[in-house]
């Protein structure tokens, strides 16, 4: 199973002479890419030498800022005629070849599989690097990408649960319906899919955009309590059951928030009480001459202050349905997202968060825990693209 860095968070990794060697620096060839682990590519990403520190027989190096610039986390809708597919894991081979002097010393090979998650600092440096769960770590890579195991859905709409494939997990569900296993967070379920009685097996592979896919369910007869049991195959036990909880269908549109969470997978969660767009204008403007001399008049219907250079910004708040407190790391990643999408039914928008301070909520404060959060449309209301 491979070795994960989380690409949001920096990750070090420490170059030690072998056996009895003693360096003076080494020279590192990093390559960083996509799709198969094999072949490696023969062109070098990047070439990096680096000196020891004083009497220290090893160096340090940082990755993670080399690697975000090849992790495309991105959104497409092949609805709104936005094709492609992102790269939302990346392979990394680091070779350090030691020195002394003019010679070399013997090379090291690391290898990695590189997502844009992040770890918390509660969590020390070089956080979920292992993928298998022990009893002396619990701070690994777990086969169901994301936090709560509460589900909330809306009838009509797929329903979506982000898995790494490494632990090759099977699936099961009470829900009837139709389901089946991609690796595209925006694919649509489909008739001919896999009936939900079917249980769904994650097959894992030596691709990058395989290492995160979606379970994609069809939700129209799901009912609220309905489970998924995801069980692992490979490495030590995960078991998880996800349990469904369909949301309240009221007079406000349901908004569904998609964002790139702490794992580096998408996810969503619906808002879908009380919603109001807002449009901020700015403009500049000056008072003109409007007087014709020629004729000696001027002409009432021209502005005398005339406006120009106008921009528009459109916001939106929006408001949760009730939650359980669970979901509180939930909220508190979208705030940290760098991405987030709204979509309504098959509209998806870029958008950012305008709030910038978190209260957390508990049901021993609060009773109900409701959330709301003001967003930014991250383009400009008026078509300003050149």
């Amino acid at each position: 199973m491979s070795n994960i860095i989380n690409a949001r968070s920096p990750f070090f990794i420490k170059v030690d002479p072998v056996g009895t060697e003693v360096m003076d620096g080494a020279n590192l060839d990093i390559k960083i890419w996509s799709g198969d682990i094999t072949p490696i590519p023969t062109e070098t990403t990047y070439q990096i030498n680096k000196t020891i520190i004083g009497t220290n027989n090893f160096i340090n190096i940082e990755l993670s800022l080399l690697i975000r610039d090849f992790l495309d986390t991105e959104y497409y809708n092949v609805n709104q005629g936005i094709a492609g597919v992102a790269d939302d894991a990346v392979w990394v081979q680091v070779v350090a070849t030691p020195y002394s002097g003019e010679t070399n010393l013997t090379p090291i090979t690391y290898s990695y599989l590189a997502f844009d998650g992040y770890g918390y600092f509660s969590e020390g440096s070089n956080p979920r690097t292992l993928t298998d769960p022990t009893t002396l770590n619990n701070n690994y890579t777990p086969q169901v990408l994301q936090d709560n195991r509460i589900v909330f859905f809306k009838r009509g709409e797929d329903i979506r649960i982000p898995i790494f494939s490494e632990p090759a997990p099977s699936a099961v569900t009470t829900i009837s319906g139709v389901w089946d296993l991609s690796d595209v967070y925006w694919e649509q379920s489909n008739v001919n899919w896999d009936a939900t009685s079917v249980p769904q097996n994650i097959v894992d592979s030596d691709l990058s955009q395989d290492k995160i896919q979606y379970l994609i369910i069809d939700s129209a007869q799901a009912v609220t309590g309905d489970t998924i049991t995801i069980t692992s195959s490979v490495g030590n036990s995960q078991v998880d059951v996800i349990t469904l909880q369909e949301i309240e269908c009221g007079k406000y549109e349901d908004y569904r928030v998609i964002f790139y969470n702490k794992f580096g997978a998408l996810q969503d969660i619906y808002m879908s009480k009380k919603s109001s767009k807002n449009l901020k204008v700015k403009s500049d403007s000056y008072k003109r001459n409007i007087f014709n001399s020629q004729e000696n008049e001027y002409n009432a219907l021209r502005h005398q202050k005339y406006v120009f250079d106008v921009t528009a910004q459109e916001s939106i708040s929006l408001n949760s349905e009730f939650f359980p407190e669970e979901f509180n790391d939930l909220v508190e990643q979208i705030f940290i997202a760098e991405q987030i999408w709204l979509a309504l039914d098959i509209q998806v928008s870029p958008v950012v968060i305008q709030s910038s301070s978190l209260k957390y909520k508990t049901h021993t404060n609060d009773k109900l825990i409701q959330y709301g959060i003001d967003f930014d449309y991250s383009n400009s209301f008026l078509n300003s693209v050149r």
